[in-house]
């Protein structure tokens, strides 16, 4: 009786968890992103990082989001953990139930060990299931992450022609460079002459 009600327990958590799945893998995954996009930053601006001593702050982010994540992660996991648990008390309560059978004389303490065993091979297979459950969680909000990405309008618009050098010098000239954000608040910059020579650097 102990594994006929266990059976459907575990069954049932994998099945109302899937909600939450849903939820707990897209804050994963988007905490993944996070996680990967800090470290493309802290690989590309290593000599900016190294020049404005910002490796502290960089390294501070990376804790931070390498921890978000592993709470994200861990959440996901919920039903395998719920499934281990009413396993193990699946196991306890036979040998609690067995002692009373074998002071009555029912059974023996060699049955007791082989429903011990042969519970454990029944329950296993159900928890590999519920851990299955929660691939397609993953799996549905990768495909609309992707999606979502296909769909995002092209940096180069179709039917136009852009022109490009064949040889790049590697020196800069501006010569009356204004820019704005927004018209309303004014130029950023303003008539700016600057010539940047080739292997130069120029901060604004």
């Amino acid at each position: 009786m102990v594994p006929t009600i266990a059976v459907p327990i575990t069954l049932l958590s994998g099945h109302l968890a899937q909600p939450f799945l849903s939820q707990y893998a897209r804050e994963s995954s988007v905490d993944g992103q996070i996680k990967q996009s800090v470290l493309m930053e802290t690989q590309t601006g290593m000599e900016t990082l190294k020049t404005t001593g910002a490796e502290p702050v960089m390294r501070a982010r990376w804790e931070e989001t390498v921890r978000a994540q592993a709470d994200s992660s861990g959440r996901t996991r919920l039903p395998v953990s719920l499934t281990f648990l009413v396993q193990q008390i699946t196991q306890v309560a036979i040998v609690f139930f067995g002692v009373f059978l074998i002071r009555d004389g029912v059974t023996s303490m060699g049955a007791l060990i082989a429903c011990v065993i042969l519970t454990g091979k029944t329950l296993s297979p159900l928890s590999q299931l519920v851990q299955v459950l929660t691939r397609p969680s993953k799996a549905r909000v990768a495909y609309h992450q992707i999606d979502a990405m296909m769909v995002q309008e092209v940096e180069r618009q179709p039917g136009r022609r852009y022109l490009s050098r064949r040889r790049i010098e590697g020196q800069i000239d501006f010569k009356g460079v204004s820019f704005a954000y927004d018209g309303a608040l004014g130029s950023i910059l303003k008539d700016i002459d600057l010539a940047i020579k080739p292997g130069g650097k120029v901060a604004i």
